[in-house]
């Protein structure tokens, strides 16, 4: 059966692209977040220095989970947008209202044409695109994990409430999906109300990945996204998927 290409009642909570980079070696830490900080729509946008931005830059490299973390923030007016940045890593965020993926896609090929044409000889390292989508009691008949097209046994019994499940496939040569579900007792932050599973979808390339190719990072982010919509419909059941495809 042919995915929707969209719900009537969307789940997405939020949707970001993350870029990985290194700049050419001659260009100093301050310079790269300068320039990834002046470009595109987001260089008006409000900004807010992160905690992370306070560590000197040389326990930041030497310590592999801070070396990608930004050091700085921006956030569109209205809270929907919003862009971090820190001298090794770039990442893009759909918060709240999804637009769609024709202006979502649209908003991150031009994030890429600015990175490179602000940052000459940048080379990409990394891609990961991610959704995270909170199905809800109400407006997806999802009452818990026992409604998704997903069964666990431990024991010859079958898991039906409370639920954290984390598993990987490989795509293509440079497409790993991971796929997390889990109840809602399992994850941090504020959950609307009737949000009772989460599944969260994280397509990311091989850490043999590297690109200078504009055109290669664009067709990534694309086939990324068919993995991702792969993935999350593979939950669902034919007749849940026709309830929630909009008419």
């Amino acid at each position: 059966m042919p995915h929707p290409k969209k719900l009537k009642e969307d789940a997405i909570l939020e949707a970001l692209c993350e870029l990985r980079l290194q700049a050419p070696p001659n260009i100093p830490e301050e310079v790269v977040i300068g320039r990834l900080i002046d470009c595109g729509p987001w260089k008006d946008w409000q900004l807010k220095r992160l905690p992370n931005s306070d560590i000197p830059y040389a326990i930041r490299q030497a310590e592999e989970g801070l070396r990608y973390q930004p050091t700085v923030e921006l956030r569109k007016d209205g809270g929907d947008r919003l862009v971090k940045v820190g001298p090794s890593s770039f990442s893009y965020h759909f918060v709240g209202n999804y637009p769609g993926w024709d202006v979502v896609k649209r908003e991150l090929d031009e994030a890429v044409e600015a990175l490179f044409l602000r940052i000459s000889g940048l080379t990409v390292k990394r891609l990961g695109l991610r959704y995270v989508n909170g199905m809800d009691s109400e407006r997806h008949r999802v009452n818990s994990v026992a409604d998704l097209d997903l069964s666990v046994c431990v024991g010859g019994e079958t898991v039906e409430s409370s639920l954290n499940l984390n598993f990987a496939r490989v795509s293509s040569d440079v497409h790993t999906v991971m796929t997390r579900v889990a109840s809602k007792e399992f994850v941090k932050g504020q959950l609307g109300g009737s949000v009772s599973t989460v599944i969260d979808v994280d397509v990311f390339t091989p850490s043999s990945f590297e690109s200078s190719d504009q055109n290669q990072i664009k067709g990534w982010v694309e086939q990324a996204h068919d993995f991702e919509k792969d993935a999350f419909f593979a939950l669902l059941s034919d007749e849940h998927v026709d309830y929630l495809r909009e008419q």
